[in-house]
This record gives C-alpha cells, structure tokens and sequence, in this order.
C-alpha cells in the first residue's frame, strides 16, 4: 500500500515540475518578445527566477525519490544502503 502512495507522489512530483518548467519557459519567452515598459519587466524577471528556484527544488525532490526507489527495489533502506540485509551478507 505505501508504494501505491509512493509511486502517487512521484507522478505527482513529476506533474509540478513539467508545470513549472512549462510556465517558467512561457514567461521567459513573452519577457524577451514583447516590448515591455521597464516595471513589467522587472515583475516578469520576478516570476522568472521564483518559477526557477521551484523547479530547481521540485527536481532535486523528484532526483532523491528515485534514489530512494532505486534503494527499494534492492531490499535496501534508502537512508543507509551501504548496510547489509540480513540474507544478502558477504562472507
């Protein structure tokens, strides 16, 4: 059941960014094409570099849950995967 939820969490993750990266590429595109006075296009740089820092973090959360499915799959805990499961010792 939790990787039901988990796997929700990445599809939903995924959605945000494209979201973002989308908007953040419109507003990039209408701040270079359309002639604005200066105060527009300042509040446009604005929305720019917020869009940016949400899909800078919005990857890095989408980049450690892969990680931690990655981990998951091989029966090993996603915050320490250096240690051993209990069937899987070296000898």
């Amino acid at each position: 059941m939790s990787s039901a939820r988990e796997s929700g969490n990445g599809k939903r993750t995924k959605i945000m960014l494209a979201t973002v990266m989308t908007i953040s590429l419109i507003l990039v595109w209408v701040n270079n094409l359309v002639p604005f006075v200066e105060p527009w296009s300042w509040v446009l740089l604005g929305g720019v570099l917020i869009l940016l820092v949400a899909t800078i973090a919005l990857l890095a959360r989408l980049v450690l849950q892969q990680r931690d499915d990655y981990w998951r799959e091989r029966g090993r805990d996603p915050k320490h995967p250096e240690a051993h499961p209990l069937g899987d010792r070296e000898t």
